[in-house]
């Protein structure tokens, strides 16, 4: 295994991603072509959450693919408005394709994994790839360097409007499910100004939502979420997965009883803390394998 950062920009120091690869031994697989996985932890675009890092990096390099983390625009680290963390996401998944070779990789075969945060920016690739501007903006004239073959979306953020609405931001809306959690509230409506700009409008949060933007152009995804999360409304999913179906798009969803926003793995391998443990939930790692492997074929 080589393990190795690399700068995503000459002028920005703090973006970066960090390859986990297979060395392609004589013995084992010289030869061979991996699929590759890209990781987008979350953490609100405030900065990145390790548990939604390293761990999830070694289990998708055990599973033998060629993972890559990526360390995106956040607060802490650059402009973290829309479309800053687009761009890098899409900068890095062109960097990838053009060193497939180089790197054993089948370039038909390179998924995107994106939690909170992080999947709201890898479900905003998957709807925006094909556009125009967005290739521009990563100095390329082939969108289809850009095109995730496949998606998953943990606990993820997907139409800012209606999330506004159960942060209970939005004094003209009360979903019985709204934040009671004054900390929390104040935290997202930081998150969100971060993201969307100090006054940022309707227009602007449905710009950035990925809901607005499905369309058969979208790749087949894999959602999960937990009915207990009370930071991201979890029904977003729903809607998300419905239109999917709408739109003949291969998706798959799984909602699960229990377990608080932000579980990772659901592992003691992504956390040492017991409330972020659930052997329940931890079973979507299998389960997006399964479906993986249905886009992929064997790995």
């Amino acid at each position: 295994m080589k393990v190795f950062t690399t700068l995503l920009y000459d002028n920005k120091p703090n973006v970066s991603y960090t390859s986990y690869l297979h060395e392609g031994s004589e013995e084992i697989d010289k030869d061979r072509q991996f699929p590759a996985m890209i990781i987008c932890g979350g953490g609100a675009y405030l900065g990145i959450s390790d548990r939604e890092k390293e761990p999830v990096a070694l289990h998708y390099l055990q599973a033998g693919f060629q993972v890559f983390v990526l360390d995106y625009q956040t607060e802490a680290t650059g402009n973290a408005q829309y479309p800053n963390p687009l761009l890098d996401l899409a900068m890095l998944m062109k960097q990838i394709r053009l060193q497939g070779e180089t790197w054993q990789i089948d370039n038909d075969k390179i998924a995107i994994i994106g939690f909170s945060a992080g999947a709201n920016l890898c479900a905003q690739l998957a709807t925006h790839w094909h556009n125009r501007w967005l290739a521009e903006g990563v100095g390329t004239g082939d969108n289809q360097l850009l095109k995730p073959n496949a998606v998953i979306l943990a606990y993820p953020l997907l139409d800012f409007i209606v999330q506004e609405k159960y942060a209970n931001l939005d004094p003209r809306i009360d979903l019985s499910l709204s934040y009671t959690d004054t900390t929390k509230r104040d935290f997202m409506h930081h998150a969100n100004k971060v993201f969307l700009g100090k006054e940022y409008t309707e227009n602007r949060m449905k710009e950035a939502s990925p809901y607005y933007f499905l369309s058969g152009k979208t790749p087949p995804t894999f959602l999960w979420t937990t009915a207990q999360d009370d930071l991201v409304y979890p029904q977003q999913c729903l809607h998300y997965a419905n239109k999917m179906m709408e739109l003949g798009v291969p998706v798959e969803l799984h909602l699960f009883e229990e377990g608080q926003h932000g579980l990772s793995l659901g592992t003691y391998q992504a956390s040492g803390d017991p409330t972020l443990q659930n052997a329940d939930v931890a079973q979507w790692q299998n389960l997006a394998l399964r479906f993986l492997h249905r886009r992929f074929g064997e790995f």
